[in-house]
């Protein structure tokens, strides 16, 4: 039976003595206690706080003068909560214990559930003992004696969905539940009331009760027990200790022994449950092993599935088979086969998979039950081998071996799981099982397991509600249970993969959705844990070195819930939140769930507003006053209109004129009519000439055919728009939507590629082509055989590389060869090599082997499925010669072809590049892989491509240099739609550590720390050199009190001064300010006359300063995390770094500064303005280290030897360009300069400067952005970082339309444009690495790495 999820509701007061044994009582069956504590005194709040299940809550008289009711009254309401969380609700008195005679109360639950019980009356017995027990064990077993009480025949459990009132009495000795009522078929379940334990203690507790009465309680008589006193109590003693017997002697009867009248029974209302059938007997001719096999349209396999079980070595057993109402053959199939050990029973209804196999094991005689389906075989041996291990371990429950995957004819395969991850477990302990249930999901194959009857029988049986997580609920609850789990390296099963996704288990979209929301409940386990089992699984253990700390005395829910946050996985965050808001309940808790929610992706809304929300509200984003279309095809209805304008036309469309035309065009016109409306325009008609001769110049550049001259104007027009050539040469997009188009939306996504790669001239090059210099080798991992959609498109990768390299195939297994064998042969001649892996080897083994068969100049690896563009390699092929390491973009393409999530790099940033994998195809220098350490593991399953190239590229940076990086702006892969199998694999940071370790790094970054996927590297100081803060100000006491206040009270570094910079301060608010703060030691004022000059202000500071590290910091900031000068400083002591600049915010929460880019018309703006505080950014960009082309001055960090260098700030530059022009000297000195997301400030951008808004401050201005411009001119176009497609000045991405103006500008001047790769800038003369040994702040921590971006 499957365990129900039960909540427990009850009162709590000065009750200390009663919580252990009535913990120790309900907690094997109860998940979640809600209890009421009325203000006790005697350390039982403690008690309860400290209980992981417990949620504790204050009791609140709702009658002032009834104690009495105002419990009734939360008896009534407080269950209704629990609708929709739980299959059962318990109503009870602390000193009330639910009991069975013999039987888990859990399983009991699961089996009147099944029969249609609702609510399950309880039969009083109240107990009694001559003194208090001590704290240990279970009362019902400590305490036996006890009497029939009419009083205690309870309503104490029932199912919340069920009833729409409880109706209790006065003190619950009765009820009135309204709803769908039905009782046990039989009265079973006892309420042992424990209340006289020890007279003096019973006498002392009805007293105090006597005081809590209320006046009501009194007139009405209720509680009236508590006024009895102390002799009364004594004949009350004396009567029940006459008529007491003893509960647990053999033959007692508890539904014959209980006092009547029962209430339940005078209810004509409440119907009971028939009874369940009597299990199957075992008697002495029981086999030993019961084969379990349940089927359901497997009329192909289910012949094969039986005899490979008669065939077994061991015989004796039974195969019970349950059909699950096939519509095909299955069953008559079945019914054929003579022997009696076969037992067949045919389900009249479809129960499902948990229904089914449930109904299986209710009819199985045999000691061990084995798993088989019906499409499965099992291999010689099994049975004998299972058994042999069981009889000698009989601490093991269950038996679990390797399955050998087939394909649809028995043909060797690969499983959709990874099922040799058991044994790559350190063990198999309870620790070790429920970590990786946890962290990675099943990976035991149900098909190879063998498992002890008693097993089932404690756990229950299959839940029936769960239909691809049925198989890893059952091992959760077992290993909870305490049972054991071994697996066997031993292929036992033959497990079969059918061709189209056809199993349950394949990796569909139902299969994703359902999955997902059924880990929801599953986790619901590990919530459960008590302290000591959730220490034993997640806590620190020495032999592994893994596990959490969390705060003494954190209940496990929300221990629980704070791992499933650290998972980027929308189930885990939504069941995470959902742990945190059941479990708030006092004003702490609803501001961590307050928190918690805003920041928590629960539903994947980050995506929606990414993507999907984004196509929904497209009609509400404009470009020249036009909406974004929202299809596929409104684009193309809306790229034919604007054509139609530059052919007939010669010039863009207007606003109004699309939008009256697109309403023609849904109107069901064609494009004809449109063609003719405007070819008869008076506008039209103006230009004059040859109508022909003008639409073909204007379309194509060309004079028209005869054929065009015979087509009417209106129809040539038609004709000319959708010929190939029009397209090639118009840019419609940079027409209509000058400012981009949103990158999320995949069909604007894919219309923007399609043209840009039109204008480009990217073509499939001919077979006849002579081959280039530059070759590429595509190594493709194939990890199973492939199906014929990914048959198709490797077989089109093939001939297309045929022209400009070869494609070697890297099968991992005996079945991945043999189908690259069988595709090899049917190829034919090609371009086309293999290797074998008759063995099963890692992904990096089998990449290693194929690079030994690459004959290209560079070399890429990508996984099965993966499509590359080989035509778009042509265009690649002059940016190859420079550089050793190209990085091309890459996106997704769905099963159904559409293409989305464009990943467009910018410049390679070495910074990034420590902090994740990039999302690239990286081409390597094939003759270079070697001499850098070749293709190295471990790396897991599903992410092999992606974390090899990553690891290899970190070498490759290393040793050639940045300057040997290059960027592709082309995208060259589509990614195979594909779920991930982790979000942050383990070998992310295991690849990190060692690149550091071998690079000498190891005292430099002593850790880096994972979160959310992310890693982040600690740079630690030897010293802390003193950081003077330098804050600029005029007036504005309202923005510099804050700003200080936060600095000197948040700031957790401890040496450091702060140097107010005051420019003609003349409010007296702010000089009585001024006056008050420099009472702080670590404060003074520096006067600064003269019109404003924020780089001369800052220049003076830092001349009237002593710090070996300057901070400048605007005075409308706010400092926000204290440890956001301990970052900044420890960037800023790299020696390779030059400026470092922080991550700010509006005061609303939104990014205002996340680094500035430069583009390449020299063009600086903030990137990512606007986005939420918790968006991690287009390809992470908003939470890793990063290098940028500059930083703001509001928040900006440096070594002084550094701005010594530098000559300081331009004092030319007065108010607004100093601070990018510093920056851009610092690059062309051959420093980095980076931004930080781990110091976070709040900025009121232009507060301080609200005055500058009038025509000689724009003046100003411009003066000094184009003096910038002017003198940086050659270093402009290379200093950037973001992709030349994209548009990164707002919250989300964009694609840049301009560069598609650009293409089309240069295809009409008849050349093909050329690609940039932006290289990165090489270093001056002046050697950073040098210069830093003067300054003895830089160097402390050795300097490792090359200047300017090298790794």
């Amino acid at each position: 039976m499957v365990k129900p999820v039960v909540h427990l509701y009850t009162v709590c007061w000065d009750e200390a003595d009663m919580l252990g044994f009535f913990f120790r009582h309900y907690d094997s069956w109860v998940d979640r206690y809600v209890i009421y504590d009325d203000g006790s005194t005697d350390g039982s709040r403690d008690l309860l706080a400290a209980h992981p299940k417990v949620e504790l809550r204050r009791f609140a008289r709702v009658e002032t003068e009834s104690f009495v009711l105002s419990h009734k009254a939360l008896q009534d309401e407080a269950w209704k909560e629990s609708r929709g969380r739980a299959d059962w609700v318990v109503i009870t008195a602390i000193d009330e214990h639910l009991a069975l005679r013999g039987r888990a109360m859990a399983a009991y639950l699961a089996e009147q559930a099944e029969r249609g019980v609702t609510l399950i009356p309880a039969l009083g017995f109240d107990m009694n003992h001559p003194v208090m027990p001590d704290d240990r064990g279970l009362l019902v077993e400590r305490v036996t004696r006890g009497r029939p009480r009419v009083a205690f025949n309870k309503l104490s459990l029932f199912k919340p969905e069920a009833l729409r009132e409880s109706g209790f009495s006065a003190g619950r000795h009765a009820a009135e539940p309204a709803g769908r009522l039905c009782l046990p078929a039989r009265d079973a379940v006892m309420l042992h009331h424990f209340k006289h334990l020890g007279f003096a203690r019973n006498a002392a507790r009805e007293a105090a009760q006597a005081e809590r009465l209320g006046a009501v309680d009194r007139r009405h008589g209720y509680g009236q027990h508590y006024l009895w006193g102390a002799e009364r109590l004594r004949t009350f003693w004396d009567e029940m200790e006459r008529e007491s017997r003893d509960l647990s002697a053999a033959g007692f009867d508890p539904a014959g022994q209980a006092a009547r009248p029962l209430w339940w029974e005078a209810r004509p209302d409440m119907a009971r449950a028939r009874d369940a059938p009597a299990p199957p007997a075992r008697g002495a001719s029981a086999p030993t092993v019961s084969v379990l096999v349940k089927s359901y349209n497997h009329a192909p396999y289910v012949a094969q599935t039986i005899r490979s079980i008669l065939d077994q070595s061991f015989q004796d057993f039974e195969i019970v088979v349950t059909d699950d109402a096939s519509t095909d053959a299955t069953a008559a199939i079945l019914r054929g086969f003579d022997d009696p050990r076969l037992r067949l029973e045919v389900l009249p209804a479809n129960r499902g998979i948990s229904g089914a196999m449930n109904a299986t094991i209710a009819r199985a005689r045999g000691r061990y039950l084995a798993i088989l389906n019906s499409d499965d075989w099992a291999l010689p041996g099994r049975l004998a081998s299972q058994v042999a291990f069981l009889d000698a371990n009989p601490d093991v429950s269950a038996v679990f071996g390797m399955p050998l995957a087939v394909d649809e004819g028995g043909a060797p395969t690969v499983p959709f799981n990874d099922f040799h991850a058991p044994l790559r477990l350190p063990d198999f302990s309870r620790r070790s099982w429920l970590r990786h249930f946890f962290f990675h999901g099943n990976c035991l194959c149900a098909p190879t397991a063998m498992i002890r009857r008693d097993a089932y029988e404690q756990v229950g049986a299959y839940d029936p509600r769960l239909t691809n997580y049925q198989d890893l609920d059952m091992w959760i609850r077992m290993l909870v249970a305490g049972r054991n789990i071994h697996v066997l390296d031993q292929e036992l099963t033959a497990f079969r993969i059918r061709a189209g996704d056809a199993n349950m288990s394949a990796p569909r979209p139902d299969t994703r959705l359902r999955s997902a929301f059924e880990m929801t409940k599953l986790l619901r386990h590990f919530a459960n844990l008590d302290a000591a089992c959730f220490d034993e699984v997640f806590g620190p253990h020495p032999s592994d070195r893994e596990g959490a700390v969390f705060a003494p005395g954190m209940p496990v829910p929300l221990r629980v819930a704070e791992l499933a946050l650290s998972d980027r996985r929308v189930e885990y965050n939504h069941f995470a939140l959902e742990i945190v808001y059941e479990t708030a309940h006092r004003q702490a808790d609803f501001d961590r769930l307050r928190v918690r929610a805003g920041e928590t992706d629960a539903f994947g809304l980050r995506a929606v507003a990414a993507r999907d929300r984004m196509i929904e509200n497209l009609d509400a984003r404009v470009g020249i006053g036009f909406t974004y279309p929202v299809s596929p095809a409104e684009c193309r209805s809306l790229a034919e209109l604007t054509l139609l304008y530059r052919v007939v036309l010669g010039r863009d469309p207007d606003a109004d004129g699309l939008r009256h035309y697109v309403r023609h065009l849904r109107d069901g016109h064609g494009l004809r009519s449109v063609a003719e409306d405007v070819v008869a325009s008076a506008e039209f008609q103006a230009l004059g000439g040859d109508g022909a001769t003008r639409l073909c110049r204007q379309a194509a550049g060309r004079g028209p055919n005869a054929h065009e001259r015979a087509l009417a104007l209106a129809d040539l027009a038609v004709a000319l728009v959708r010929a190939p050539e029009a397209a090639r040469r118009h840019a419609v997009l940079a027409a209509v939507y000058p400012r981009g188009l949103p990158s999320q939306a995949p069909h604007l996504y894919a219309w923007w590629d399609d043209e840009r790669e039109r204008l480009s001239g990217e073509r499939s090059p001919g077979l006849s082509e002579t081959p280039p210099d530059a070759t590429l080798s595509v190594i493709v991992l194939i990890d199973r055989p492939l199906d014929p959609d990914e048959r198709s498109l490797l077989s089109r990768l093939v001939q297309a590389m045929t022209a400009c390299g070869q494609v070697v195939l890297a099968p991992l297994d005996a079945a991945s060869t043999l189908f690259c064998q069988r595709f090899c042969r049917g190829a034919g001649t090609g371009p086309l090599a293999m290797v074998s892996a008759w063995r099963s080897r890692p992904p990096e083994a089998a990449i290693a082997r194929a690079q030994q068969s690459c004959r290209g100049t560079f070399t890429c690896v990508v996984d099965r499925g993966d499509v590359v563009l080989a035509h778009r390699f042509a265009a690649l092929r002059p940016l190859l010669g420079p550089v050793d390491v190209l990085l091309c973009d890459q996106d997704v393409r769905t099963p159904a072809g559409q293409r989305r999530d464009p990943a467009l790099n910018g410049r390679w940033d070495p910074d990034a590049c420590l902090a994740r994998p990039p999302s690239a195809l990286i081409l390597f220098r094939t003759s270079l892989i070697r001499a850098c350490g070749g293709w190295r593991g471990p790396i897991a399953a599903g992410c092999a491509s992606g974390l090899l190239q990553w690891d290899l590229l970190l070498r490759f940076g290393h040793r050639r240099g940045a300057a040997r990086v290059g960027n592709a702006p082309v995208v060259l892969v589509h990614r195979r739609d594909a779920a991930r199998v982790s979000e942050a694999p383990p070998e992310n940071l295991a690849i990190i550590r060692r690149f550091l370790a071998e690079t000498g790094r190891r005292s430099v970054v002593p850790a880096a720390c994972p979160a959310s996927g992310i890693l982040r590297l600690h740079y630690p100081r030897r010293s802390t050199p003193k950081v003077s803060v330098i804050v600029p100000t005029r007036d504005k006491v309202e923005l510099l009190e804050p700003c200080l206040a936060s600095l000197l009270a948040r700031t957790r570094y401890p040496d450091f001064e702060v140097l107010v910079v005051d420019n003609e301060s003349s409010e007296p608010r702010t000089r009585a300010f001024l006056a008050q703060a420099a009472a702080d030691p670590r404060l003074r004022t520096l006067p600064c006359a003269g019109i404003f000059n924020w780089a001369r202000s800052n220049n003076a500071g830092a001349a009237q300063t002593d710090g070996a590290v300057l901070v400048l910091l605007n005075n409308d900031t706010v400092v926000i995390n204290e440890d956001w000068l301990d970052e900044l400083v420890s960037q800023a002591l790299r020696c390779e770094v030059g400026v470092v600049g922080a991550k700010l915010y509006y005061p609303d929460g939104r990014v205002q500064h996340a680094g500035i880019e430069i583009d390449r018309a020299g063009e600086a703006r903030h990137v990512w303005r606007g986005a939420p505080r918790q968006d991690p950014g287009y390809l992470d960009q908003l939470r890793i280290v990063r290098n940028v082309s500059a930083v703001t001055g509001a928040c900006m960090a440096f070594r002084r030897t550094t701005f010594e260098d530098l000559g300081g700030f331009d004092e030319t530059l007065r108010v607004t360009w100093s601070d990018v022009d510093f920056c851009i000297r610092a690059r062309t000195a051959g420093y980095r300069v980076i931004w930080t997301p781990h110091a976070e400030l709040y900025h009121r951008e232009g507060a301080t400067r609200s005055f500058d808004r009038s025509a000689q401050d724009e003046a100003r201005f411009l003066r000094e952005r184009d003096q910038v411009r002017t003198a940086w001119r050659t270093v402009l176009p290379e200093i950037g970082f973001q992709s030349p497609h994209l548009l990164t000045d707002r919250d989300q991405p964009y694609l840049s339309t301009r560069v598609l103006a650009e293409l089309a500008e240069r295809r009409q001047g008849g050349h093909h444009p050329p690609i940039s790769t932006e290289p990165e800038a090489r270093s001056s003369p002046v050697d950073v690495a040098d210069r830093s040994r003067t300054d003895p702040v830089a160097v402390e921590g050795g300097c490792h790495a090359h200047p300017n971006g090298d790794l």
